[in-house]
């Protein structure tokens, strides 16, 4: 069994070898269905990665009036930390907040001079509130001004960036559906062009086919070597397109960061080469296996 395991194998590297440019041509076809299917995934990922930036960056502050007590804000505080949809709460001072401004504003003589005449902190101790999914901001406004801390709160601001993150949503989504798309037909002509291949290797090697089944060839032995061959294609093909990824993430790294993202491409793909490359080698196989599993058997049926 394991003797004629290694020559079946063999016969498949064999035909793979004597095909030149036909291996060569279908190799291409499932590499470039596998590079677009890593771009679209690429994007979807870096979309999903600004979401989560611009998320992080929502915020809403909450204002305290000035006579409300540091034991009433702290419980204030306290009750939201305990909130499930709560992520962070910072607290600021009425004196750090002066402190702040002027920091801010030091170069502004006009603003410089008014804190100078003004003899009391005219600013607001405040709660800076984060969260894990904008969409509860709601609720938690609902708390702190219909709630028992409604005579103690001054105003909420927002930081509000729920205009960006539904137009990144939106494309979020459209790339999804049209990548769905475009991924699905390169699959079947990737599928259609190695089934194709295979189908022609048989043709050309079909009088030692024919000799294999007369002899008593099981029908396994006889599909596996077209079946390494189409495991071959798609092995080269992932090995090609996962060596690709760093000049290109070399070369894309500098627009992500002029563009403010602090998203190293090279670092992060590092990370997780071994996951890339098993994805990739594990979709190369599969189409270039199934591709010639459907071949052979039709063959052997006909």
């Amino acid at each position: 069994m394991d003797a004629s395991f290694h020559r079946a194998i063999k016969a498949g590297l064999k035909n793979f070898v004597r095909n030149g440019w036909l291996s060569i041509a279908t190799t291409s076809v499932i590499g470039l269905t596998l590079f677009i299917t890593s771009i679209l995934l690429g994007l979807l990922f870096v979309s999903s990665y600004v979401l989560g930036e611009i998320q992080d960056k929502i915020s809403v502050s909450v204002y305290f009036k000035t006579n409300a007590s540091q034991e009433k804000i702290d419980e204030v505080k306290k009750d939201l930390e305990i909130m499930p949809e709560v992520k962070k709460v910072e607290y600021t001072s009425r004196d750090d907040a002066l402190m702040m401004l002027r920091e801010k504003y030091q170069n502004n003589e006009v603003i410089v001079e008014s804190l100078r005449e003004i003899r009391e902190n005219p600013l607001e101790a405040s709660l800076s509130i984060l969260v894990y999914d904008p969409s509860k901001y709601e609720s938690i406004e609902n708390k702190l001004i219909a709630g028992k801390y409604k005579d103690l709160i001054s105003k909420m601001d927002y930081s509000d960036h729920r205009g960006e993150i539904e137009r990144l949503n939106k494309i979020i989504k459209s790339i999804k559906k049209v990548g769905f798309l475009i991924i699905l037909t390169l699959v079947a002509v990737s599928v259609l062009v190695t089934f194709n291949s295979i189908r022609l290797t048989m043709y050309t090697y079909r009088a030692e086919v024919e000799i294999m089944r007369l002899v008593g060839a099981s029908n396994w032995f006889v599909r596996l070597p077209f079946i390494t061959e189409g495991i071959l294609y798609g092995l080269f093909a992932a090995l090609l397109v996962s060596v690709c990824w760093y000049p290109l993430a070399s070369y894309l790294a500098p627009f992500f960061v002029s563009s403010g993202l602090q998203l190293d491409l090279v670092e992060l793909l590092n990370q997780n080469f071994i996951y890339v490359l098993g994805i990739e080698i594990s979709g190369g196989v599969l189409m270039g296996a199934v591709s010639s599993f459907i071949a052979i058997r039709r063959y052997l049926r006909a």
